[in-house]
């Protein structure tokens, strides 16, 4: 039996993160570049918090969180790994191709339903759309690793944050595993070093250690 997942809006983002998210004290961001190494059981401690970007979840043994930007990346997702994914993070307006386009919440709630997605779904404002007061806003407009960062910094309270296949410079393809299904993307420095300054720039400001593998 299918059971309904659970909206969390601006109103209830604190009691979330007092009940849930509280005791992590490290997280993990997964891109999808060279770098990328799927987690295993074996990373995830009782104090480690494990983010999935787009479909990197589809690689990945064990995670907590989703965060998809853009409304394509749905059809990538295996609906195995949906079952048992705890948060979903997504902007209320969701991007097509990189820009925000027709769709709003319930094009992802949707899209959710059908892949039997029974977890927390985080909306949140994302700054290319006009501000929905029902949801928290996260600050940064460049991918969803560094809303995921927005995320972790704005609410939970963390010390160490390792990323793996994210903005690595001049490692500009994506790992080979999403290259067979995505075909080849190729990002320059100037792209990559903007993810970067977001990530290390946040993380100095709020004291925690970064770990770009």
């Amino acid at each position: 039996m299918y059971i309904k997942m659970e909206v969390i809006e601006k109103k209830d983002i604190h009691a979330l993160v007092e009940k849930d998210l509280k005791k992590y004290k490290k997280v993990i961001i997964l891109g999808k570049g060279k770098t990328f190494k799927k987690t295993l059981s074996s990373d995830k401690e009782k104090d480690t918090f494990i983010i999935c970007i787009n479909n990197t979840i589809n690689f990945c043994e064990i995670y907590d969180m989703l965060v998809v930007n853009d409304v394509i990346s749905w059809d990538y997702i295996n609906e195995e790994k949906i079952k048992d994914l705890k948060y979903v993070l997504s902007p209320v307006k969701p991007h097509i191709n990189g820009k925000p386009g027709k769709y709003n919440t319930e094009h992802v709630i949707d899209k959710l339903k059908i892949k039997k997605f029974s977890g927390k779904i985080i909306f949140y404002n994302l700054k290319t759309s006009p501000n929905n007061k029902n949801f928290i806003s996260l600050d940064s407009s460049i991918s969803g690793s560094n809303n995921a960062v927005d995320f972790i910094c704005k609410y939970l309270n963390i010390d160490i944050l390792e990323t793996r296949g994210i903005g690595n410079l001049n490692s500009s393809f994506y790992n080979d595993i999403f290259e067979k299904t995505e075909g080849y993307y190729n990002y320059d420095n100037i792209y990559l070093s903007r993810i970067n300054n977001h990530i290390q720039n946040n993380t100095k400001k709020n004291n925690i250690k970064y770990i770009q593998k």
